[in-house]
């Protein structure tokens, strides 16, 4: 037996459990107007998703998130709630269609609060 404690999974280096959610999201970065991607995500946590977008980007970018989350994550038909944040890159992995694309998500707040 080995002394060598093994390396914690995915799971356990995350700092809040994720959750499987679909809703649209739009992300910005850069300056051009490729820049701009639509897309969905696949889920969710407290400090960061997965989303699938149509291209990949690179890790380390910094981008401008707009995700409208339903009032009440029970309802589907419910309104949606417009919310706008910071998010970085953390990982990125291209798919046969577009890329999976790891974000560390910052200051979300609802879009029109101060």
């Amino acid at each position: 037996m080995s002394d060598v404690p093994e390396a914690p999974s995915a799971q356990e280096r995350r700092r809040a459990p994720r959750y499987p959610l679909a809703v649209p999201v739009k992300v910005l970065y850069g300056s051009a107007p490729l820049d701009a991607q639509f897309g969905v995500t696949a889920d969710v946590s407290a400090h960061g998703a997965l989303l699938l977008l149509p291209r990949p980007v690179r890790i380390g970018t910094e981008m401008v998130l707009r995700i409208s989350l339903p009032r009440n994550l029970g309802d589907r038909t419910s309104p949606t709630l417009d919310m706008r944040g910071f998010a970085v890159v953390r990982r990125q992995s291209e798919r046969e269609r577009g890329a999976a694309v790891g974000i560390e998500i910052s200051d979300l707040t609802p879009v029109g609060s101060t």
